[in-house]
């Protein structure tokens, strides 16, 4: 497999950031909530059985072992990993609550309630008990795959198997060993089931009006058991905790040239591979090959895959590695990840750089200066090696890129550095963080060429009373980053060719916002920057502060991007600060692959 593997993945973590984005954390309280609202509550307003419910359901059968991985992730906190309601974060909840969290393994609970009865409260959310709408951050299916869940916890394995023979010896006759009939009540209409609760079936099952036959001679627990199994007719049954059954599917794609005029080559080599999580992390589980046809087309046949198990597809096209997103096999055996490519060009002319990021940090007689470059290509091409060329300023000593190593991701030149990673098209989709010295003698005349052009220009000193003068130059006073007081400057818009220019005064500078290892590197301090002003920096703030310059591993990445997921779900990033930053950790992890 090529080093620069592009894994876009996404989303909630890996995982269930493409499919389910992992709420882990804690939750922004509903207005009126008050301070603290952790995981939703799935409890409805009484034990009472409520109305029909509106909520409209596709005939897709839910997966209760899917919906087991979304309750670990989204629900268990509070509601504890078998829904007892003794969750970690129950205890905090119950301050605002006046009334116990709901115990969904009693099943007097889920016999009242239908499908779509808990669908709708997963759907719209019970502000009333502190629980938010989950339709935002679940698909539906995702969400019928929970109340699936719910289900087991109340149906262990053993009534599952007694209600079998039950109905095997009661039932199959009429309805059929799958309970899809057309002469009969079909058990397997997923839409007509998802209004029915487990009430209803047992209630039917003494009505011979209504069966049409008598089952005086079936105990109760033989009816509840026989509802039990019905209900699996319409949803797939797999008993909590038990090992997830492994199954077979097929994953189909296409290649697009997203070059104006280029077209697809046959016979590409597609490389299609499938990941799981663990205590660990994320763990390569299979890597399967296969070529193009002469449409384009791709096929992966004969696909083992389990509930949780993600997938994504990769290709190498003209020497660049380019990913689909990352997805599962949710509603069925097949999984469609197809993938775009692009021509290459050593043309930086679509190159633009929408915000440049600048933080100074005074050590003495000198300064280190952290550069953030968050760029653009707006071409339809894939910028290739070299594809950056960075100028420094005259006397800057012990330059470096933050997670490239000299060689491979980047090389000298005689007037600074420039980077070997390609640079594919899209907006705001790349980012790179330098770092160099420059002596500091009490004063500092900053004089940089530019090579592309800069929308925005921010500047941060680490000394709040020093200060920067210079055209164009605009204070935006003292800026409050992780608990250290920066003063804040800013700019608009430098031409290719300009440089960039200001100078510091003020007083001596002494402080040291971050950690200067003995290796050249950005230590905490501008990876605190990163994280605050454009995000990629997250797993290297969790470093050791004297932690010598390394290259993020897959398993930093990928958790970065679970975690970026989770805040994005929580309602805690803007949808477009989130895409941002999520392709600038895509990038990150095509480049360590």
């Amino acid at each position: 497999m090529t080093r620069r593997v592009r894994l876009i993945v996404l989303s909630a973590a890996l995982m269930l950031w493409l499919t389910a984005c992992s709420l882990a954390g804690d939750i922004t309280p509903p207005p009126g909530a008050g301070s603290a609202a952790p995981h939703p509550t799935l409890a409805p307003t009484t034990n009472a059985p409520e109305q029909p419910t509106a909520v409209v359901v596709s005939a897709i059968v839910p997966s209760a072992a899917e919906g087991g991985l979304i309750f670990a992730e989204h629900c268990a906190a509070c509601h504890g990993p078998t829904g007892q309601g003794d969750g970690e974060r129950s205890a905090q909840l119950m301050t605002q609550r006046t009334e116990p969290l709901p115990n969904f393994s009693e099943p007097t609970l889920a016999r009242q309630r239908t499908p779509a009865q808990w669908l709708q409260v997963v759907t719209e959310g019970r502000l009333d008990k502190l629980m938010p709408p989950w339709a935002q951050s679940l698909s539906e299916n995702q969400r019928r795959q929970v109340v699936a869940f719910l289900y087991t916890l109340s149906t262990p394995p053993t009534q599952i198997e007694a209600g079998q023979k039950v109905y095997v010896a009661q039932c199959a006759a009429c309805h059929g060993d799958s309970g899809e009939t057309v002469t009969q009540a079909s058990f397997a209409d997923v839409v007509m089931m998802t209004e029915r609760s487990p009430q209803q079936l047992f209630d039917a099952l003494q009505n011979s009006a209504i069966t049409e036959h008598s089952f005086a001679a079936l105990s109760e627990t033989e009816r509840w058991a026989v509802t039990a199994y019905l209900q699996t007719f319409s949803y797939e049954y797999a008993a909590p905790g038990a090992p997830l059954p492994e199954k077979i599917g097929t994953i189909v794609g296409s290649v697009v040239n997203g070059t104006g005029g280029a077209s697809v080559p046959a016979g590409i080599e597609i490389n299609a591979h499938g990941f799981e999580t663990t205590a660990d992390g994320f763990n390569v589980i299979a890597t399967l090959t296969t070529t193009t046809d002469a449409a384009g087309q791709f096929k992966f046949e004969n696909v083992p895959y389990k509930a949780g198990r993600k997938f994504l597809t990769t290709t190498s096209y003209q020497a660049v590695t380019y990913g689909s997103t990352v997805s599962v096999f949710e509603n069925g055996a097949t999984l469609a990840l197809p993938l775009q490519i692009f021509d290459t060009t050593p043309d930086t002319t679509a190159l633009r750089v929408e915000q440049l990021h600048v933080i100074l940090e005074f050590l003495g007689d000198h300064v280190r200066v952290g550069q953030l470059y968050l760029l653009s290509n707006l071409g339809d091409k894939t910028i290739t090696s070299p594809t950056l060329e960075f100028d420094l300023p005259a006397g800057a000593t012990e330059a470096a890129v933050q997670g490239e190593t000299e060689g491979e991701g980047y090389t000298r030149t005689a007037n600074g550095l420039a980077l070997k990673t390609p640079i594919y098209p899209g907006q705001s989709d790349t980012q790179f963080l330098f770092s160099f010295r420059l002596p500091y003698p009490g004063q500092l005349a900053f004089t940089q060429p530019m090579r592309y052009p800069i929308a925005e220009v921010n500047l941060l000193l680490s000394e709040p009373q020093l200060t920067v003068n210079g055209a164009g130059w605009v204070a935006r006073g003292l800026q409050n980053i992780q608990g250290s007081q920066f003063q804040g400057f800013s700019r608009q818009s430098l031409a290719a060719g300009e440089a960039l220019t200001f100078e510091v005064a003020g007083g001596s500078a002494a402080n040291s916002f971050f950690t200067v290892g003995s290796a050249p590197e950005l230590a905490l301090g501008l990876g605190t920057l990163a994280l605050v002003a454009v995000g990629i920096g997250a797993w290297w703030a969790r470093r050791p502060r004297s932690a010598p310059a390394e290259t993020p591993s897959k398993n930093d990445l990928l958790t970065t991007i679970a975690k970026l997921d989770d805040d994005f779900a929580l309602g805690q990033l803007a949808e477009r600060d989130y895409q941002q930053r999520r392709q600038v950790l895509k990038e990150q992890l095509l480049r360590v692959w």
